[in-house]
């Protein structure tokens, strides 16, 4: 198996469920998820006997649903909750989907160097600021 199809076909599969998640309340055209992994993917070259068979293997694994045409209609597909799991980062992903690593909210320094003061201290705080402004400013010192 060449390991570049490989890593295609697991990238078609997260980049379809990228593309179902948005429109989950209803089952989309695969002309939608199509258009979706060649113009924002930018999976080039996809073929409608590719997107189907990575279809089939998402509804295999519980994370779409299919509404398959015997006829050259389109096919519909939807995203079932476990499908919403996998894209909402709640749940592990098994291999054979190319997910990427969840990107975590970097904590800015403030709110990394932020000890809560206790309220004795709170107050001592507001005190002391207090005292200096009804002096006029100045320190007694």
């Amino acid at each position: 198996m060449d390991d570049m199809e490989k890593i295609r076909r697991e990238s078609m599969r997260w980049h379809i469920l990228k593309a179902l998640n948005p429109k989950r309340s209803y089952p989309v055209s695969e002309l939608f998820i199509f258009n979706y992994l060649h113009d924002i993917a930018g999976l080039d070259g996809v073929t409608r006997r590719e997107l189907r068979r990575e279809l089939d293997y998402l509804e295999l694994r519980g994370l779409a649903t299919l509404e398959k045409s015997l006829s050259k209609k389109p096919w519909r597909a939807g995203l079932t909750s476990c499908g919403v799991d996998i894209v909402e980062y709640t749940v592990e992903c098994r291999p054979g989907i190319a997910r990427p690593k969840e990107k975590r909210r970097r904590r800015r320094r403030e709110d990394r160097e932020h000890v809560p003061m206790t309220l004795d201290a709170r107050l001592d705080e507001i005190n002391r600021k207090l005292d200096y402004l009804m002096d006029g400013g100045q320190d007694n010192e």
